[in-house]
């Protein structure tokens, strides 16, 4: 399923997991793949489209979570952090502009403007998600980045990413840090900074 084009979809419909609160829902201690169906579907459509990423980019959120506690003197903010990764596509979508034609008066053209469009994805204790963004996260975040050379087809990371869906969330083997350079390092070529 995905939302038209300019709208923002339930947070269960664009990022393809579902949270759930009923008893059925995940137990304690059950292994959460690196696996997004509905990512995979809009990589290959992108493919299919023939739209391709430019760059990548690796960036590091600040988390603070508060537990709830059923007394409010144990109460404590825990720090942590989360990697992120943007790809980066560039499209051209066509507007309307005035342009003046000087013998002729005023007249209307068609422009093709670049227009950035970024797939935000997470990886971490509640699965792989992701997000299309029309911006990048804050600069103060950013960690590395890679500009591809040749530009890279939404394929070959619906590849890599198939190629670990198997892998399960773990903190110290298989988390956001080793989810982001594991792609940045292996799927497609190009120059880091």
């Amino acid at each position: 399923l995905r939302p038209p084009r300019g709208r923002v979809a339930p947070r269960w419909d664009l990022m393809g997991n579902a949270s759930s609160a009923a008893c059925c829902g995940r137990r304690p201690g059950a292994a959460v793949l690196c696996r997004n169906d509905a990512l995979s579907l809009h990589l290959e459509e992108l493919a299919r489209e023939e739209k391709t990423f430019d760059s990548v980019w690796v960036y590091r959120e600040e988390l603070s979570v508060t537990p709830k506690s059923r007394s409010r003197a144990r109460r404590e903010v825990l720090k942590g952090h989360q990697y992120v990764l943007l790809y980066q596509r560039t499209e051209r979508k066509v507007c309307q502009a005035d342009a003046t034609d000087g013998a002729k008066g005023v007249g209307s053209a068609a422009t093709a403007l670049p227009v950035r469009t970024m797939i935000r994805m997470d990886w971490g204790r509640e699965g792989l998600t992701f997000l299309e963004l029309d911006r990048r996260l804050p600069e103060s975040e950013l960690v590395c980045s890679k500009v591809f050379e040749p530009a890279l087809s939404p394929a070959a990371v619906a590849n890599e990413l198939g190629e670990l869906s198997f892998h399960a969330f773990d903190p110290e083997t298989w988390n956001s840090s080793h989810f982001c350079f594991h792609l940045l390092e292996t799927v497609g070529t190009g120059r880091e900074y």
